[in-house]
């Protein structure tokens, strides 16, 4: 399906802007504000490597090696975001790369290890526009530290479609499910007991999530962390309003099944769809949300895993163009959070996203 995106910039007031792309021009103007924003309709998957010229007067901006096609998104926390490099296959994976019209893209944050933050992760917290994102090829070195189950599924979705894919990664580890909420939704009467800097004294936040986060902050007057409800979605996902999405694969939940809470659990995660489908303005964005699998040990902190399971299905069941990839059977025994064999999550995904509705 052709979709139509938009692509902004600023210049100087009244300049006429012309954008050249796939033999067409698509012409603005620099508005009061000193910004412009010009919308490409009806452009064509592509999977040859293609120029875009943007011009401002006698300015010219050469933007090189483009494709167009489908954009995924791949979210969640750690174990969406478990690199390639450490899954089981994964090193094998990396030299075998298919000469595929795929691109990929990992938004970073903060890490959130058993450390406190230094000055320039502080920094980071306050101004995200210190962040530099790019597309990159896949190569050996750009996928050793990307998402295992993002590029093993991103690359079937390629074979299976035939067009270019994108594949973007923003996944946090450790991060609940408020931590993606739009900061409208916050808004909502619900959520008031979470909203502010209310939520690291909140009993509805992972006790797990408020006390890591209290030590990364550690004496630093701020309650900014990932971890705090809607930093990652104003932060690591807004910047992909107005950009077409062709699916959104979700695995989350190890942080927030921490608490006995199915009725909270599940209108976090309705909510979150409900959110990201209205500021991304794609009323039917299709989410694929992957179930938590089996684990083994006697960890207190998974023993509401099940109950957190019972609320994905009922998520999924109740949010249209939503679906559930079961993966129960999909998990070990040991007490790991983190079960390293990812390509078979990866195959369930690509299931659920081509089964017949």
């Amino acid at each position: 399906m052709e979709k139509a995106f938009t692509i902004r910039g600023d210049g100087a007031k009244g300049n006429q802007i012309e954008i050249e792309f796939q033999n067409r021009i698509f012409p603005g103007t620099v508005g009061k504000n000193r910004t412009w924003e010009v919308t490409l309709s009806g452009l064509k998957a592509n999977a040859v490597n293609e120029d875009m010229i943007i011009r401002e007067g006698p300015r010219e901006l050469t933007v090189k090696n483009l494709l167009v096609g489908e954009l995924w998104v791949f979210s969640g926390q750690s174990n969406m975001a478990f690199p390639l490099k450490n899954a089981t296959g994964g090193k094998q994976a990396m030299k075998e790369i298919p000469q595929a019209p795929i691109r990929i893209l990992r938004f970073d944050a903060p890490p959130t290890t058993i450390s406190p933050f230094n000055e320039e992760h502080l920094e980071q917290l306050k101004n995200i526009g210190l962040y530099r994102f790019s597309w990159k090829e896949p190569t050996a070195k750009s996928l050793a530290s990307f998402s295992a189950i993002a590029w093993w599924a991103g690359k079937e979705i390629q074979a299976r479609k035939g067009i270019p894919i994108g594949i973007i990664c923003n996944a946090v580890g450790g991060t609940g499910t408020e931590a993606w909420l739009p900061a409208r939704t916050l808004q909502k009467d619900a959520y008031r007991a979470i909203a502010g800097d209310r939520w690291l004294s909140s009993e509805r936040i992972s006790p797990w999530a408020r006390g890591r986060a209290k030590l990364n902050i550690g004496k630093h007057d701020t309650t900014l962390h990932p971890f705090k409800p809607s930093w990652c979605y104003e932060n690591l996902m807004s910047s992909l309003r107005d950009i077409p999405i062709a699916g959104v694969v979700w695995y989350q939940g190890e942080t927030n099944a921490e608490q006995n809470a199915p009725a909270w659990n599940q209108q976090l995660i309705c909510d979150l769809i409900s959110g990201w489908r209205r500021d991304l303005n794609q009323a039917e964005l299709p989410f694929y949300l992957v179930q938590l699998p089996r684990i083994g040990g006697t960890d207190p902190m998974r023993q509401f895993w099940p109950e957190y399971r019972a609320s994905q299905a009922a998520a999924a069941k109740k949010m249209p163009c939503t679906k559930l990839a079961v993966t129960t059977d999909l998990g070990y025994d040991s007490p790991d959070v983190h079960p390293p064999d990812k390509r078979p999550v990866a195959d369930r995904i690509v299931e659920v996203i081509f089964e017949e509705r």
